[in-house]
């Protein structure tokens, strides 16, 4: 089983997610389980929001925005 998960443009809801550009963002869950999400034009209203929906009911363990790790 695939634990990294590189979300898809059909399952964003941003409509600024499906145009060229931004950053990438890879979220880490408790369970091992992560999701990359390319072209976020807002990186820390991203973060924000997936902190406070947090979809999959894990903790969330790391995010990291190109390639650095960010605190939590």
């Amino acid at each position: 089983m695939n634990k990294h998960i590189i979300v898809k443009d059909e399952y964003r809801t941003n409509p600024l997610s499906l145009k060229p550009g931004g950053h990438h963002i890879t979220v880490t869950y408790s369970d091992g389980f992560s999701h990359t999400y390319y072209k976020v034009k807002y990186p820390t209203a991203f973060i924000k929001k997936i902190n406070e929906s947090n979809k999959r009911g894990k903790p969330i363990i790391s995010i990291v925005v190109d390639g650095k790790r960010m605190h939590l």
